[in-house]
């Protein structure tokens, strides 16, 4: 067993170790509210389309929103912060997606797929180079207990770490209801502090503080409704 294994495997098996403490000695939880109760509201909206994307650059320079990443949510504020998530499993549209919003200059969380491997991270990293940019990995639940989500939030950060040398804070849950609360049982685990993850819901957040997992819910972009529509129907500006 070489030495990086052996680096990996301890780690994992102290993150294990303090998760389990965190969850036996956590407060009631906090999240990112979809309620609107102060004047801080965080958009989420990811993107597998890559002509809905190009369309929509246009409305959110127009609209003056300010784009952000997960790791700036403190600086948030007013109505217009926008995060978007890129959700292409075509490796093609991946990399059109990336050069495009460098291109405007616009930041981005990067989702890495189950299949990631098939992606490549260095020419991404090597292409967004005039805006900032994020990586995130998708993760799956096989229990919905505590204990399971750690597991799995765990694992799949190990793995993108023994692939690329590299650690990853964002992660991108789908469990198909509209509205996702599973993660809301470890936003006060501390051991999570500097985690966030994107789950399914209407795209609108309400920033509130936490000491532990950051929790966003997030609209996937259909061709069925146009941004501008959203914006007016759904969304809180």
């Amino acid at each position: 067993m070489n030495k990086r294994i052996r680096s990996a495997l301890a780690t994992l098996t102290m993150v294990v170790l303090l998760c389990t403490v965190c969850i036996l000695f956590r407060n009631e939880p906090s999240t990112v509210s979809v309620l609107r109760t102060n004047d801080t509201i965080i958009y989420a909206v990811a993107y597998r389309d890559i002509d809905l994307l190009e369309d929509d650059i246009a409305y959110y320079q127009k609209q003056q929103f300010n784009i952000i990443l997960p790791k700036n949510v403190s600086e948030a504020a007013g109505s217009r912060n926008l995060i978007l998530i890129l959700e292409f499993g075509n490796p093609d549209e991946m990399q059109k997606a990336v050069e495009m919003l460098n291109n405007a200059r616009i930041p981005s969380v990067i989702l890495i797929d189950s299949g990631y491997l098939n992606i490549n991270v260095e020419t991404i990293e090597n292409t967004y180079r005039d805006a900032e940019f994020e990586f995130a990995v998708s993760f799956e639940i096989n229990g919905y207990n505590e204990v399971d989500i750690v597991r799995a939030i765990t694992d799949c950060r190990m793995k993108f770490y023994l692939g690329y040398g590299e650690s990853v804070e964002i992660l991108v849950h789908s469990c198909g209801q509209l509205f996702c609360e599973d993660m809301e049982k470890l936003t006060e685990c501390e051991c999570f502090a500097n985690l966030s993850v994107f789950t399914c819901g209407n795209g609108v957040n309400k920033l509130n503080s936490s000491s532990g997992l950051l929790i966003f819910n997030r609209i996937v972009r259909l061709p069925d409704w146009s941004i501008a529509d959203y914006f007016s129907s759904i969304a809180i500006l």
